[in-house]
């Protein structure tokens, strides 16, 4: 799954050829303005069919935070399919 987010980010980072990992800001390293940002979060809710509030997209920062932010909804999007 990292992978998948990790080449979304590759593919769209204003800087190509930034170094792609968890702690690389996403402004200063990759150099992602608001714009760009709210870009690749629109390719990542299609990608992985999930949707993400405004409120959370201002939470992230850095690689680590995209993939936690696809990480907590896929989870939250298996638990409640699960609920009966």
């Amino acid at each position: 799954m990292s992978s998948q987010i990790w080449d979304v980010l590759r593919q769209t980072a204003p800087f190509a050829d930034a170094a792609i990992a968890g702690s690389a800001s996403l402004t200063e390293d990759l150099g992602y303005d608001s714009l760009g940002l709210w870009e690749v979060v629109a390719l990542l809710e299609e990608k992985f069919q999930l949707s993400a509030s405004d409120h959370e997209l201002w939470d992230i920062k850095n690689v680590a935070d995209v993939e936690a932010l696809v990480w907590t909804k896929l989870n939250s999007a298996t638990s409640s399919d699960q609920t009966p």
